[in-house]
């Protein structure tokens, strides 16, 4: 079960290179959105940072994985995000994009459940008491 800490920090390489784009933001952004351009920033650095920490298997990616949940719900800086290819396979497109930008934020919400479960299981010590 631990192996899938690989799997989810391959996930964050492919978000990253997927999002090249968003990565640099424009110069009008710093003066007009600052906080949201400061927070994005960060997003995409602890990308990096999660990617790394998640393939080695150490507790520090998990933490800053909690740390994104949020900002990449805010920002769809999905890990699964490369799915809502496959709904240009269909005729309606807007039909089948709602249908598997649901699923993809379920997935989200599924990855960071089995995190917590990862880091119960393996990197939580338990306090033995002998009363």
């Amino acid at each position: 079960m631990k192996k899938l800490l690989i799997l989810f920090g391959l996930l964050d390489i492919v978000t990253l290179i997927r999002s090249y784009r968003q990565i640099v933001p424009y110069e009008a952004s710093w003066t007009e959105f600052p906080l949201i351009t400061i927070s994005s920033s960060l997003l995409y650095i602890s990308l990096v940072f999660s990617a790394y920490f998640l393939i080695r298997q150490q507790k520090f990616g998990l933490w800053i994985t909690y740390f994104q949940f949020p900002l990449r719900m805010a920002f769809l800086v999905l890990s699964f995000g490369f799915l809502t290819m496959v709904s240009r396979l269909f005729n309606n497109y807007s039909y089948a994009y709602n249908f598997l930008l649901w699923l993809i934020i379920g997935l989200e919400i599924v990855k960071v459940i089995i995190l917590i479960i990862i880091h119960r299981k393996f990197f939580v010590t338990h306090k033995v008491s002998l009363t």
